[in-house]
């Protein structure tokens, strides 16, 4: 990214920095997922396993739609809290509309991935992370963004879709995984 000049640098850390602070949201929800899910396999309560981790992904979903939406429609003025620069702010708020996008996958990559922690689940999860932000985002950023001309918006491509593959198979994962709990453990 710094080769394309340093008010897109200077644009992607603001964004960074953004969306750093909404990442807490799923991170705090997963969090309490994790714990709570250990609580309840614990205790030996399986389906409430499975319960609290679909809840968990819904409030992030619901929390995702809300983060999205603060994205779009308030893009230039989160900007301008961190540079006056017309042109940083201008490229700042393109930007974040990729990062609005890609706020469902995000939460849900990360709420799944916290869930499968609460079922002492760690290797399958960093396995696919992996995979997709190794596989799908670096290498297919690079290509879209120097190859195809897209620039700095051809990495916020590339990482929308890897956190779309992370989600989809961590979420799947979590579903396979809890269900074979639930019914072999309870026997």
């Amino acid at each position: 990214i710094a080769n394309f000049g340093q008010d897109t640098v200077s644009a992607q850390q603001v964004v960074i920095s953004i969306t750093s602070v909404v990442y807490m949201v799923p991170s705090a929800v997963g969090a309490a997922t994790t714990v709570r899910i250990g609580f309840a396999l614990g205790r030996r309560q399986f389906a409430r396993a499975r319960y609290i981790a679909g809840v968990s992904l819904a409030m992030g979903w619901a929390l995702a739609l809300l983060t999205l939406t603060v994205l779009v429609l308030f893009r230039r003025p989160l900007a301008s809290f961190y540079t006056g620069d017309a042109a940083v702010i201008a490229i700042a708020a393109n930007i974040l509309l990729f990062a609005a996008v890609f706020q469902f996958f995000d939460f849900t990559q990360c709420i799944a991935s916290y869930a499968l922690r609460g079922y002492k689940i760690t290797r399958a999860p960093m396995i696919i992370h992996g995979i997709a932000f190794w596989g799908l985002g670096l290498l297919p950023g690079y290509l879209l963004a120097h190859h195809a001309g897209m620039g700095v918006y051809g990495f916020w491509a590339a990482l929308i879709a890897s956190l779309a593959a992370a989600a989809v198979a961590l979420v799947w994962y979590l579903e396979k995984c809890s269900r074979w709990v639930e019914r072999h453990r309870a026997l």
